[in-house]
């Protein structure tokens, strides 16, 4: 130990920070604490290991050579798929759609040889390590992080300066938290309640705990495991899912990594073969289709694949294990309406009277449209698609009719603001209304959705809830509100199972009109201007339809008909397995322990929360119980009362809108959000009935609680004019 001991210390030395310090925090992480694997591995007697080897500067030196070799080689060979074989998504495909909708930014090409480079030094570096000290092989990741190889020096973003007396937010999300200015800002990291794993420690798939094989394929877990079965919910209507997406597209992203040149990657052939090893690229994910499949099978389709993730390997401007990133600022602001930069949000201004841009049909304001239908819709360019300050405004037209709501909420406010106060010039105009409308936003998701899905005694005792007066005192500045990678990669997609897979058309009386399969209208929004009250009737459809039921189950418009094009498509719940394996989240055992119940030894104790049909099935799927992965366990639990998770997504996702909320400087029941009693007071009349009322095209009938089921002694009907709406009587200057 004393080898090992004097090892860590030269370690540390090179990195300029107190040596003997630093060195008793390595040896206690690899002698004292288990790996950050699911569940036990057999860990070698480090007192044993010969340590007299080249020193550690010498292996860092040849580790860092080797990386640049293997970039050099894996450099050409991206290049040859993309330019050569041209091995890239082809529009009318589901593919296509997948990368329409995680599509990365212009600028991506040279990111993506940035990313793999430093991919290739981390990998490298850490194998000279584990080669040269006999290191375990999981603990590669932890090694870079506490030696803190410096990465190179393109691969560090600076830290933003900051000016503590601004009153608005920023776009990106910068400077909101003073103390730690990248904080929640774009294009940063996401953040993790346990330690990654992956299989080399850096960027590899985890493998079984047993054998070290791979674990069963996501589609064959996904349809033993999560079938579809119509099963409404009897109080929460689809609205109630629709806003969460609202409050994923506000808050998260994780851009697939391109392909070289930032084409998107294709990875597998396009009539559901695998593609030659040499032909996949490094970002793709490939997941194995089994024979007996019983949509691809007979057709004998063995491959679906999509695009990793985008990964930094360049963690606080160190060489890391893949850490994913994430687009937007993790802030909940508004950035879908907005955009996440001073040039982004430019482009969607008016810049008259602080507005929004717009286009019109049939004299109704509507979202700006695109230019290239096309290529930003895969549709004819006759046809509606549309820009907003989200690149996903068109994934789904329930989706966009949310974000044309938002866009008119903000131009009726300018309009209003500018009645009030003539004298405010259109950047006055502009910034009030923003703030206003993210205040509304922040209020409808703490005030009504988030005390359903995690219900409202856990939301009061957590401090989730709106004050009924008076300012929260609650603002942390040592709270982090960063998205946690298991809840985006994980417990946050759980939301996918009240999906509906049907389009409801209803009337102003609630009679239902007509529906049409969602997956008809992915990426196809001209389906809310297809007529004079399609608008309406889609928005209606929000607040009168039922969602599904949350439990084990799930549409088959999402799991079979994703992004469906030319009578194929994805399977939404098999990309959920795989966004948890390929970000290196660790297994469901880990995180029920982490949440606070018993960690499983045997398939058996799993029975607490998922039923004994789903446990047997994985029983005879997965080889351990530290293989589950934490989408699968976490999806089958039963949901606790009055929520739309079990226990284990429920821990996760609280956590998540905890640092939401006490983590945002400006969030508007905070004193250093800048509102005032009187302005609070106002925003707190805002339902989303209000908004119904307001900005759909002709609705005069609404009941109060939008995300409730229509009840006449609970829920009624009633005029728009009886519900309560924005006074902006408060910002009279």
């Amino acid at each position: 130990m004393k080898k090992f001991f004097i090892f860590c210390v030269v370690c540390c030395a090179l990195t300029g920070i107190r040596a003997r310090n630093c060195a008793e925090n390595i040896v206690q992480m690899f002698t004292r604490r288990q790996a950050p694997w699911c569940g036990s591995r057999i860990e070698p007697d480090l007192s044993l290991r010969d340590l007299s080897g080249p020193s550690v500067r010498n292996v860092i030196q040849q580790g860092r050579s080797e990386g640049l070799r293997a970039n050099q080689r894996e450099m050409a060979r991206e290049r040859n798929i993309v330019e050569r074989k041209r091995i890239i998504v082809q529009h009318s495909t589901p593919e296509y759609h997948h990368y329409l909708f995680t599509a990365p930014l212009p600028g991506f090409s040279e990111y993506f040889n940035k990313s793999t480079r430093d991919l290739n030094l981390a990998r490298e570096t850490s194998k000279a390590l584990v080669r040269a000290y006999d290191l375990p092989k999981w603990a590669a990741g932890d090694v870079l992080t506490l030696v803190k190889i410096p990465a190179e020096p393109d691969s560090c973003s600076p830290t933003p300066t900051c000016n503590s007396a601004a009153i608005y937010r920023t776009y990106d999300g910068s400077c909101n938290n003073l103390q730690n200015p990248k904080w929640g800002m774009s294009d940063e990291p996401f953040t993790r309640l346990l330690p990654s794993v992956f299989d080399d420690g850096i960027y590899s798939i985890r493998t079984s705990v047993v054998d070290g094989s791979p674990l069963p394929s996501e589609r064959k877990l996904r349809t033993s495991l999560i079938l579809d079965r119509d099963v409404p919910d009897y109080i929460n209507l689809l609205v109630v899912m629709q806003w969460g997406q609202i409050v994923a597209h506000d808050t998260l992203a994780s851009i697939d990594s391109a392909c070289y040149g930032g084409f998107g990657c294709m990875c597998c052939q396009q009539n559901g073969q695998y593609l030659a090893p040499e032909d996949v690229s490094r970002a793709c994910y490939v997941v194995d289709v089994p024979p007996d499949d019983y949509k691809y099978g007979p057709y004998n389709k063995r491959c679906m694949g999509f695009g990793r993730g985008n990964s930094t390997f360049a963690l606080n401007c160190r060489l890391s294990a893949s850490e994913n990133i994430n687009n937007p600022s993790a802030y909940l602001d508004g950035s879908l309406v907005y955009g996440l930069s001073e040039s982004q949000a430019r482009s969607l201004r008016e810049l008259r009277g602080g507005r929004l841009t717009v286009s019109r049909s049939r004299n109704r304001e509507m979202l700006p449209r695109s230019n290239d239908s096309y290529e930003d819709c895969d549709v004819p360019n006759n046809e509606a698609c549309y820009i907003a300050g989200d690149g996903r405004v068109n994934q789904n037209p329930q989706l966009t009719i949310l974000q044309t709501v938002l866009l008119r909420l903000h131009n009726d406010i300018a309009r209003k603001l500018q009645q009030l106060n003539p004298r405010w010039d259109d950047e006055r105009l502009y910034q009030e209304a923003r703030r206003i409308v993210i205040a509304i936003i922040q209020h409808i998701t703490y005030n009504e959705m988030v005390p359903i899905y995690l219900g409202r005694k856990e939301s009061l005792i957590h401090d989730l809830l709106p004050l009924a007066r008076g300012y929260n005192m609650g603002y942390n500045p040592n709270v982090n509100a960063q998205i946690i990678n298991s809840h985006t990669g994980a417990a946050y997609r759980g939301v996918h199972g009240i999906a509906q897979g049907e389009l409801a058309f209803v009337d102003e009386a609630r009679c239902p009109l007509s529906t049409t399969p969602l997956s008809n209208w992915y990426t196809r929004p001209s389906i809310i201007e297809q007529s004079t009250t399609s608008f309406d009737n889609l928005l209606l459809g929000l607040v009168t339809q039922p969602s599904q039921k949350a439990d084990k189950y799930s549409t088959t418009q999402l799991t079979d008909n994703l992004f469906k094009r030319n009578g194929w498509g994805q399977d939404l719940g098999t990309l959920d397995i795989a966004r948890g394996r390929e970000r290196g989240i660790p297994c469901y055992n880990d995180y029920r322990e982490l949440c606070g119940l018993r960690r499983a030894r045997s398939f058996q104790d799993f029975t607490d929360y998922i039923d004994i049909s789903s446990v047997r099935t994985m029983a005879s799927l997965y080889k351990d119980v530290d293989d589950v992965d934490l989408y699968v366990g976490g999806f089958l639990e039963t949901p606790l009362p009055d929520t739309i998770f079990g226990p284990t997504f429920h821990c996760i996702v609280k956590e998540q809108f905890y640092r939401t909320k006490f983590g945002d400087r400006f969030f508007y029941e905070f004193p250093t959000s800048r509102f005032t009693q009187s302005q609070l007071n106002s925003i707190r009349q805002v339902t989303f009935s209000s908004l119904v009322c307001h900005y759909g095209n002709n609705i005069t009938k609404m009941q109060p609680r939008a995300f409730e089921k229509i009840s006449d002694k609970r829920n009624p009907l009633m005029p728009c004019s009886s519900i309560p709406s924005l006074d902006l009587t408060a910002w009279r200057a």
